[in-house]
C-alpha cells in the first residue's frame, strides 16, 4: 500500500441503514436507479459499502430534493381547488 492510499472502513447494511435513514428496499431501489453508491463484494455472499462513498453521498444530497410522490400530492391539491 502506498503512502497516498488511505484506509477506509467498510459498512454492512445495518450500519448503512442507520447512517442514511433509508430502508433496505429504498437503498436497493436507489442503487438500481443509479442514485445510491453500489457496495463492494466481500465474499461470495457478503457485500459492504465504503464508508467514504456513503459520507460523500450524504454530503452531496441536496436539501431541496423532491421525492417522487411530492409533486403528485401538490398537483392533486391544486386540481381539487
Amino acid at each position: 500500500m502506498t503512502a497516498s492510499t488511505s484506509h477506509t472502513r467498510v459498512l454492512r447494511l445495518p450500519s448503512v441503514i442507520a447512517l442514511v435513514g433509508l430502508s433496505r428496499s429504498s437503498i436497493y431501489a436507489m442503487m438500481k436507479d443509479g442514485e445510491f453508491p453500489k457496495p463492494i463484494k466481500l465474499s461470495k455472499r457478503a457485500v459492504a459499502w465504503r464508508e467514504n462513498d456513503i459520507q460523500n453521498w450524504l454530503s452531496n444530497r441536496d436539501e431541496t430534493t423532491t421525492f417522487r410522490g411530492s409533486n403528485q400530492q401538490s398537483h392533486s391539491k391544486s386540481a381539487a381547488a
